[in-house]
């Protein structure tokens, strides 16, 4: 059953014995009955949202609160004292739940609503957001305003009240991932999920304003933090336990060229920025757990192989192959259905609503697992050893079951065979004639020895695409046909396979 004193009349009355008070430093604050002090300002997190703020009167359970924006003025917000939410009585504690990157993260509001009923009445929780589910970007909300407006920007009404989590308007992987792992949270934890991610931004103008190397106003990412300020409140109001957040971080697929060089050193940045920032609002020291994945890839031509820049999918992994316990990289996308897969035209890089729900059951399930003692990790080639013509993969992650070559789920490339392709400098020109598996090891045997005299060599992995490129899913874009053989279905009783990760191997000394 929900609370008995959330929302209605007893929560009224709660709000009308707050006592307005302004904290050192700018922070405003209301004092309970009882000596609770729940922080309504946080100046110490910086712009764009952030500033020293006054407490000002508290009239019908809305406290005003001035923002002092040094030479842009002041503003005055309002701040609902009612902290109504639909939790259960007996949870106890509350995890946060935050979704951000970019339009994959997203319901789009393109497709159907498949969770549409409550993912666990009583137990996880989204902010009441106007018909739009978790979702809380500025920009991509219906009917809202594309640009920055004041000190919150956002309209103070879309944090008042916390509803039964569900989606809306399009399916978000958001549902999926909660009821994933909520069954390795204690049974009086509750969740509280929210979606910050915005279509097209390249990762510089997700991260805050301080490092976003000048590329962004670092809106999205105040965003985000001012979610888990307004969560921090209800828990303080409500006299619950506040998590450490999960984090997922969907991004990617809108990125260009240019932003290979450099992708992994920033998604550590983001990381530690979420770290500190988020740890300031919980007041814990502990990480905050990212899970990421890999975005699309369209090679389309031989690369260089004097490059050093990876493609953003590979850095991804290497990224979480490097941070173990801190960010962790759930597996490539190329498997899914999109858009253009459904309508014949159109739309190759958004995915179908079922494709969206079962990603947020790889995000759930890599979440409960690392909560469980057995950290995740992608399927990925993590031992490699030719000889002459014939080269040996040993393949770690997944759910450790054998390999499979699978041409039906996911077509086979023109570029390559089974996704893998040889690349050489020098010495006896050879290419890919054949892949095989065997248990948990990839066999890949090329047309010859390549000798040697080869100045530089390698095996791609599902990097290149089909062109011209129509497509960018699992019938032409960069992709491999090896899996493993999980047993694993999803909410709506799709397989849940782990697909081998995108991966560029150079040979030893080589690269």
């Amino acid at each position: 059953m929900p609370d008995s004193d959330a929302g209605g009349d007893a929560g009224v009355t709660e709000a009308q014995v707050f006592q307005p008070v302004t904290l050192d430093g700018g922070r405003a604050a209301v004092i309970a009955a009882d000596g609770r002090v729940i922080r309504i300002g946080w100046p110490e997190l910086g712009g764009p949202m952030f500033h020293p703020t006054q407490a000002g009167q508290i009239v019908d359970h809305r406290l005003a609160v001035t923002h002092d924006m040094g030479d842009a003025g002041t503003a005055v917000d309002e701040v609902d004292l009612r902290f109504d939410w639909s939790l259960a009585a007996g949870i106890t504690a509350v995890q946060p739940y935050i979704m951000y990157g970019q339009s994959l993260a997203m319901n789009m509001g393109h497709d159907t609503s498949l969770t549409d009923a409550a993912v666990a009445p009583g137990r996880a929780l989204m902010y009441a957001n106007a018909g739009a589910g978790a979702q809380m970007s500025v920009s991509e909300r219906p009917g809202r305003e594309t640009h920055d407006f004041g000190p919150c920007h956002f309209p103070a009404s879309d944090l008042d009240r916390l509803e039964d989590l569900c989606e809306q308007r399009g399916e978000s992987p958001v549902s999926g991932a909660v009821a994933g792992f909520l069954a390795a949270l204690p049974p009086d934890t509750g969740v509280v999920a929210s979606n910050h991610a915005r279509g097209g931004m390249v990762i510089q103008k997700l991260m805050p304003k301080r490092l976003g190397e000048g590329r962004g106003s670092g809106i999205q990412y105040a965003g985000l933090l001012r979610t888990m300020v307004r969560t921090r409140q209800f828990c303080d109001a409500r006299q619950r336990e506040l998590r450490q957040p999960f984090v997922s971080f969907i991004h990617g697929e809108a990125g260009r060229p240019e932003d290979n060089a450099g992708y992994g050193a920033r998604l550590v940045a983001l990381h530690a920025a979420l770290s500190a920032d988020l740890g300031r609002i919980t007041g814990r020291d502990d990480p905050v757990l990212m899970f990421t994945d890999q975005t699309r890839v369209i090679w389309d031509a031989v690369p260089r192989l004097d490059r050093v820049d990876l493609p953003i999918a590979v850095s991804q992994l290497r990224v979480a192959l490097a941070y173990p316990g801190q960010i962790v990289c759930v597996g490539p996308k190329y498997f899914l259905p999109r858009r253009s897969t459904k309508k014949g035209k159109g739309d190759p890089v958004h995915l179908m609503a079922e494709a969206s729900a079962l990603w947020g059951d790889y995000h759930g399930r890599a979440i409960r697992q690392t909560l469980e003692g057995r950290p995740w990790q992608p399927l990925h080639v993590a031992g490699y050893a030719r000889d002459g013509a014939v080269i040996r993969l040993q393949v770690k992650g997944g759910d450790g079951s054998p390999l499979a070559i699978d041409r039906a789920t996911v077509t086979e490339t023109q570029a390559s065979v089974a996704g893998f392709r040889w690349l050489q400098d020098g010495g006896d020109l050879q290419t890919v004639r054949d892949v095989a598996v065997a248990g948990r090891e990839i066999v890949v045997t090329l047309t010859g020895d390549p000798g040697q005299s080869i100045a530089r060599a390698g095996l791609t992995i599902g990097l290149f695409a089909d062109m011209p490129l129509i497509d960018e899913g699992p019938t032409t874009g960069g992709r491999t046909n090896i899996r493993d053989t999980s047993p694993d279905l999803g909410r709506f009783g799709l397989p849940m396979w782990n697909w081998l990760c995108h991966d560029l191997i150079w040979e030893p000394g080589a690269g």
